[in-house]
C-alpha cells in the first residue's frame, strides 16, 4: 500500500512540476502568452453567451422570422 502511494506521489509532484514548466515558457514569451489571453477571452465571452440564451434572451433584428 505504501508502494502504491509513493507512485501516486510521483506522479503527482511530476505533473506539477511539468505544468509548472509550461507555465513559466508561456510567461517568458509574449507570442505564446497572447495568443492564450485571446483564447481565455473568447471562452469567457462564448460562455457568457450560452448562459444568456439558456436564460430565453436571444438576439434579434426587431422582426420575426417566419417559420417553415
Amino acid at each position: 500500500m505504501t508502494d502504491i502511494l509513493e507512485k501516486v506521489t510521483q506522479v503527482f509532484t511530476m505533473t506539477v512540476n511539468m505544468m509548472q514548466s509550461v507555465l513559466n515558457t508561456i510567461l517568458a514569451e509574449p507570442l505564446l502568452f497572447l495568443p492564450i489571453i485571446i483564447a481565455l477571452f473568447g471562452g469567457v465571452v462564448m460562455f457568457a453567451i450560452k448562459k444568456i440564451r439558456s436564460l430565453g434572451v436571444r438576439a434579434g433584428s426587431g422582426r420575426r422570422r417566419r417559420r417553415r
